[in-house]
């Protein structure tokens, strides 16, 4: 019969060509020489367990217990775990091993990577791996919270990787600390542990140094919505002010919504009304409307403006209807109150309605200027108005209706009024376009313009001084997608104008 020292040759021998067998052997050593089983069998086992990604040993917690003081063996632990059961792993995978996982990693020491980040923490990214997995889809606020439970913050690295995009750009990713708070400050947030949040998004705008995907604004809105619903409305409305008066939480329409809602709840309904409409005039995708239409019917009703609510109403009922959100009891209480047919609206058509009704609300009041635009930003975002008397910046989402290119309409003539942003500084508003550079050309003329895009149902085309064109299919022969090609130049005639762009048909 072999004895130990033998099997652990063998072991030694084939650990490199056959670590399957190595671990086979290692564990025979563990089951049947106990107290001859050392750190150096050990250390062995977890670099073949490592090589053969080798999972759900029962053995190995018993291991791991014998030897949870020696670093070295923590560390291959580590490793092993975030090599076998993490890496190249789909959410589902992850989540399958998860009491396999926790029931190990509770043996791996945590590596101050603040003091020294030359080499990352293998626990940080198991945990990192485990929280990916219970965020994909929907967010698990709960397991969450128990994973990154684990972590010390203190002990996270606060630098920055960097990397370069498609584009060949350099990017930094946020920084391990960064990771933590994002996720932690979500999930106290949803489990309603307000204070803890607040505590942790604070230490988070203490500490980090560099943030990503807006985070600043997130944890500052946290913490706004945190005190609310603390009822510390005091506390919250200066937070959210802060916010609002940024450059991000400016553009921001559920910031205006959540502010709307803190007035709201103080009784200050034409202050509410106010921030109401300005979330709206920030909401460009329909989905997003029908809770802001729920607040805004209530808002009217304390205005002694009920019977105007019948508008948000429909827009709940027709969206519902089309599948774009679930019925809440209360979105039907407010659609019950009302008695309306929209058998012949859709909810596009009738989302329009609601952005004209916004529109309407917030500027019928303000005086209008009329002025050129002298200028636009070739980020297509920023641009001028010149009036007689002034120059008068604007933004990209100033125009109504919303313009989806903004870089020919240099020379356009138009009419605004006249708002302040968040520094303070004039802005125009409510831009309104009278008349465009050259209009009166460019109906029934002929002109040469270069193929932008080639799509099922027409051809787009790009011209130097004028809006975009349509060649739609229609006026096309069925191959048309194999006549032309992307930047290919063409004669047109222009059919019409309308505010989408130009109708065409082929010379």
């Amino acid at each position: 019969m072999d004895d130990k020292s033998t099997i652990q040759e063998e072991a030694r021998q084939v650990a490199d060509t056959n670590p399957l067998r190595a671990i086979e052997l290692y564990l025979g050593i563990w089951n049947k020489y106990d107290s001859q089983f050392n750190n150096y069998d050990a250390i062995a086992l977890l670099k073949a367990l490592r090589k053969a990604k080798k999972r759900h040993v029962t053995q190995l917690p018993e291991i791991l217990e014998r030897y949870k003081e020696m670093e070295i063996v923590t560390g291959l632990t580590g490793w092993y775990l975030f090599d076998c059961y993490i890496k190249a792993r789909q959410p589902q995978e992850i989540l399958n091993d998860e009491n396999w996982i926790v029931k190990l990693v509770q043996h791996i020491p945590q590596k101050d990577t603040r003091s020294n980040d030359k080499y990352p923490c293998p626990l940080f990214l198991i945990i990192k791996g485990l929280v990916t997995a219970h965020s994909n889809n929907l967010f698990n606020a709960g397991m969450v919270y128990q994973h990154l439970s684990m972590l010390n913050p203190d002990l996270l690295s606060l630098d920055c990787s960097e990397y370069t995009d498609k584009d060949g750009k350099a990017k930094t990713n946020p920084s391990a600390c960064e990771e933590y708070y994002q996720g932690f400050t979500k999930a106290t947030f949803k489990l309603g542990k307000f204070e803890e949040c607040i505590a942790a998004a604070k230490s988070a705008l203490t500490v980090l140094r560099d943030f990503h995907y807006d985070n600043d604004l997130w944890f500052k809105m946290r913490i706004a919505q945190s005190e609310f619903n603390l009822k510390n409305f005091d506390a919250s409305e200066r937070v959210y002010l802060e916010i609002l008066n940024s450059r991000t939480g400016s553009s921001k329409w559920f910031l205006f919504k959540q502010y709307s809602e803190l007035l709201f709840t103080q009784g200050r309904y034409k202050e509410s009304w106010e921030q109401s409409l300005k979330a709206g005039s920030l909401i460009f995708d329909i989905k997003y409307s029908a809770s802001l239409c729920l607040l805004q019917a209530r808002i009217l009703f304390r205005l002694d403006r009920g019977n105007e609510g019948e508008i948000f109403a429909k827009m709940i009922s027709i969206g519902a209807n089309e599948n774009l959100w679930n019925i809440s009891q209360e979105y039907q209480k407010l659609i019950d109150y009302y008695t309306f047919d929209i058998t012949d609206l859709g909810a596009s058509r009738h989302f329009q309605r609601l952005r004209d009704f916004w529109n309407k609300e917030m500027y019928d009041n303000f005086h209008e200027y009329e002025g050129a635009i002298v200028f636009v930003h070739n980020n297509n975002k920023v641009g001028k108005i010149k009036t007689a008397t002034e120059t008068i910046n604007f933004k990209k989402s100033s125009f109504y209706p919303p313009q989806k290119n903004i870089s020919k309409l240099e020379g356009s003539f138009v009419k605004f009024v006249v708002d302040l942003d968040y520094n303070g500084n004039k802005l125009a508003k409510n831009v309104k376009i009278v008349k465009r550079k050259n209009v009166e050309f460019v109906v029934n003329k002929t002109m040469r313009g270069k193929i932008k895009n080639i799509v099922d149902f027409g051809i787009f085309v790009t011209f130097e001084n004028a809006k975009d064109g349509l060649l739609h299919k229609t006026k096309l022969k069925d191959t048309f997608k194999d006549d032309f090609e992307i930047n290919q130049i063409i004669e047109v005639v222009v059919v019409k104008e309308t505010d989408k762009g130009l109708e065409l048909n082929l010379v």
